[in-house]
């Protein structure tokens, strides 16, 4: 069982109410810990030493990525004034993260797996599995960051892609740029942060009224937990359920 919570953008109060409530249970925030239109400098940095203090899981969120030495892309709202102070953080902490977890037979994800990265790379429906896959994609990136010469292309890693919605030119998002609005999900079940939700809600997007026909199907539970919620709500993965902890 876990409690999943979706990106927190330095909100220090709902961050610290997460993790206090029911504590004898796994948490996991699935990113975004760093940059927001509104907190201030000094709630980022708070939300993430709370954050990597805590029993946690912490998955990493595109904003996260964003500040990692020789990072795998850049994202808008980056904070160039603390890029310097965030990098040491997160290159000292870096075991504490992790691209994905699998739990109750969910995989879950910033953004989703989309359909192009589960049938190009994964090529597996077992959640175990991809979970173990993306995770080797990762460990290649963090062992290979920093072997390329000066002012040479990265060497292309289908995780990190980024799809023509968010600004970029691949033709699949990778599971930190994923939107379910636009990019069709791998038919597994799948919790995922990221992008907005209808009302603020977490949402089962197979089944939701407003959920585009794009993600429709039966074959597998999406959640969408949402980059925009304020509310003190999170997810049961075991009961599927919406939890309140405010």
């Amino acid at each position: 069982m876990a409690l999943i919570l979706g990106d927190i953008h330095g909100n220090l109060d709902k961050a610290r109410k997460f993790l206090a409530f029911k504590p004898e249970e796994t948490h996991v925030f699935v990113g975004d810990y760093v940059d927001s239109f509104d907190e201030p400098d000094t709630l980022i940095y708070e939300t993430l030493r709370v954050c990597i203090e805590s029993d946690a899981v912490l998955l990493l969120g595109n904003h996260d990525l964003g500040y990692f030495k020789e990072p795998p892309f850049t994202c808008s709202g980056h904070r160039h004034w603390m890029a310097n102070s965030l990098a040491k953080i997160f290159e000292e902490f870096i075991p504490r993260f992790v691209p994905c977890i699998s739990v109750d037979g969910f995989i879950v994800t910033h953004g989703g797996v989309s359909e192009g990265l589960g049938n190009s790379l994964l090529k597996t429906k077992d959640v175990d599995e991809i979970d173990k896959k993306i995770r080797a994609e990762w460990k290649v990136y963090l062992e290979t960051r920093f072997l390329r010469r000066p002012s040479m292309p990265r060497v292309p890693n289908k995780i990190f892609n980024i799809g023509f919605s968010r600004g970029g030119m691949d033709t699949f998002s990778g599971p930190f740029w994923a939107d379910y609005r636009t990019d069709k999900l791998f038919p597994v079940p799948q919790i995922f942060g990221h992008s907005k939700t209808e009302q603020h809600d977490i949402l089962n997007i197979a089944n939701h009224v407003f959920s585009r026909p794009i993600n429709k199907t039966k074959k597998a539970d999406f959640w969408a937990i949402g980059c925009d919620n304020d509310r003190r709500i999170c997810f049961n993965s075991t009961t599927k359920e919406v939890e309140s902890f405010d």
